[in-house]
């Protein structure tokens, strides 16, 4: 998919996706070395951490 320059992305640290920051709800400057995780990565360690402290 070509590079949209007025529809900025920011990539996920843990699962390398990318994500539109108008649909995050974020501007560039909240980005701005922000080490973003999204909601299915964040979930999935949540989830593996209660496993491994049960």
């Amino acid at each position: 998919m070509p590079r949209n320059p007025d529809r900025p992305m920011i990539q996920c640290r843990e699962c390398h996706d990318r994500y539109h920051l108008e649909c995050l709800g974020m501007t560039i400057e909240e980005a701005n070395g922000l080490n973003y995780v999204c909601s299915e990565c964040s979930s999935a360690k949540e989830c593996v951490s209660s496993i491994t402290n049960s």
